[in-house]
């Protein structure tokens, strides 16, 4: 086929070309953790061979979480079941910090057997509150769960021994200070009286 100046239409130079887009939906994806103490309280203890955070319980918490697309989560709560049977509920307008890469709440851990687990929700934009609502997506990581715990006293001698040796220790420490003092009250002359004899 020729158009009117004479050239092909169908050669591959006046070909139209078609191009494909492919789009993937956008969905929050928390890469992990951490768990910061809240100035003037330490209440982070350590971390289990698992990975898991240990905290004392009845204590508050700044959590941290890290990934991507973090700015789409609407809602976060705390279980130590699974999500339906959320502890603590954390919205929107309670996060400290939230970024693409960053969010940042405080929660209250009570005291509990089982481990935190952390569930979140994405935020509907008003296109999609109509359609059916987002499940809660649970990070069941060890990593990423958070166990209250009260630590175990280490003791290195039986208690028992433990005083006995802290009282014989300060019989003696009453008796040399005693002595030093009565030394120290002695002229020079009554020094070498003593040291005669």
């Amino acid at each position: 086929m020729f158009n009117a100046i004479g050239s092909n239409i169908d050669s591959p130079k006046h070909q139209e070309v078609k191009i494909g887009f492919i789009t993937y939906e956008v969905r929050p994806y928390v890469s992990g953790i951490r768990v910061v103490s809240i100035l003037s309280k330490n209440n982070l203890i350590s971390y289990s061979e698992s990975g898991a955070t240990i905290i004392y319980p009845d204590s508050r918490a700044r959590i941290v979480m890290f990934g991507y697309h973090l700015d789409k989560i609407g809602i976060i709560s705390l279980t130590t079941d699974n999500c339906f049977n959320s502890v603590v509920n954390i919205s929107r307008p309670e996060f400290l910090i939230q970024t693409v890469k960053r969010l940042d709440f405080v929660a209250y851990f009570a005291e509990s057997d089982e481990p935190y687990h952390i569930c979140y929700k994405e935020r509907m934009s008003r296109k999609e509150s109509s359609e059916e609502e987002e499940d809660m997506i649970m990070m069941d990581e060890s990593r990423n769960s958070i166990v209250t715990e009260t630590p175990t006293r280490i003791y290195y001698l039986p208690v028992y021994l433990q005083i006995s040796i802290i009282f014989m220790l300060f019989c003696l420490s009453a008796l040399f200070s005693g002595l030093n003092l009565g030394l120290m009250a002695l002229s020079p002359q009554e020094l070498m009286l003593i040291q005669k004899c």
